[in-house]
């Protein structure tokens, strides 16, 4: 099997960006949340429901 080799530097440079990106995604995921719950409030029918259905589907 062969053997992967990665400088320490790079590695922790690497988690680090994913960390960072992680934490954005996180941020962008509560800010469309709670677009979508305030849309919740004034919004009925059946487009109401088919969205919400996708958007909650792919979450």
């Amino acid at each position: 099997m062969g053997q992967v080799r990665v400088d320490p530097d790079k590695l922790e440079e690497s988690a680090d960006s994913i960390l960072r990106n992680r934490e954005t995604m996180e941020r962008i995921i509560r800010e469309l949340l709670q677009v979508t719950f305030e849309l919740q409030m004034s919004w009925e029918g059946m487009a109401y429901q088919r969205f919400f259905n996708e958007f909650f589907s792919k979450k």
